[in-house]
């Protein structure tokens, strides 16, 4: 499984996606409105932001994983196995929801 699928896999089978975006809109919408009338940002740097954020932290849950299994996890299959034996998608909503932004 490469990134791409990684990702479209973690968004299509867990709750994170939804509560992270809402979340981490809130506070880039927070922090916007603190700025200054003239370093205010428009949505669209907005939006680009928290996308931003969230694929980070996808790709930390992708390295992390493929750094402890390493090889042994070759195949999309092998990654959906796997997820579904450690309960990753369980336990990352959950750490999600529990994320606060300051």
């Amino acid at each position: 499984m490469n990134f791409l699928e990684f990702k479209d896999y973690i968004e299509m089978h867990s709750k994170a996606y939804k509560v992270f975006i809402t979340k981490a809109a809130k506070y880039q919408i927070d922090k916007n409105n603190k700025r200054s009338r003239y370093k205010k940002w428009r949505i669209e740097q907005i939006n680009s932001k928290i996308y931003f954020m969230w694929n980070n932290v996808i790709a930390k849950l992708y390295n992390d994983i493929f750094e402890s299994k390493g090889i042994k996890v070759k195949t999309y299959k092998d990654w959906v196995s796997y997820l579904d034996k450690k309960k990753t998608i369980k336990k990352f909503d959950k750490n999600i929801s529990k994320l606060k932004f300051r």
